[in-house]
């Protein structure tokens, strides 16, 4: 069963974010703001954010980069981590579709798999290492030894 504290939002006394801020586009579905909240929310008390997090959530199918690719999100970092923060961009544009296609669950995971993905980026970039990897790093360090 899935847990609370994804679906339904305490937006009461969790408003004061640390460092991920989340900007939301005109249009964007609540069901699907209340989820992205909850869930960067549920990251901050989890993991170290040392730099600040924008997420960008726009309401388009897809984005488009400099190459002319479509793409549902994309990540952005400075070269150093004393400059500005990194940058994750959405796109949420096709929540309806996926909900009529897949159910309200399984749209709501699709729009969070890129997003994790990118947030896994983003916690390499600052070296901070992700729970579920510790495992494998200590295999790794293990064989080339």
């Amino acid at each position: 069963m899935l847990k609370n504290w994804l679906f339904k939002r305490k937006a009461a006394e969790d408003e004061k974010t640390k460092n991920i801020k989340i900007v939301y586009d005109d249009g964007v579905d609540q069901y699907v703001k209340d989820v992205i909240y909850n869930f960067c929310r549920n990251l901050e008390r989890n993991y170290q954010f040392v730099v600040p997090l924008n997420i960008y959530v726009v309401n388009k199918p897809h984005l488009d980069n400099e190459a002319g690719d479509k793409s549902v999100c994309a990540y952005g970092s400075p070269w150093k981590l004393s400059e500005r923060g990194a940058y994750i961009k959405m796109a949420v544009g096709v929540y309806d579709d996926l909900v009529r296609e897949r159910g309200r669950y399984d749209a709501v995971f699709a729009i969070l798999e890129p997003l994790s993905d990118k947030i896994i980026i983003y916690l390499t970039w600052t070296k901070q290492p992700c729970k579920r990897f510790v495992r494998l790093n200590a295999l790794f360090a293990c064989i080339f030894v």
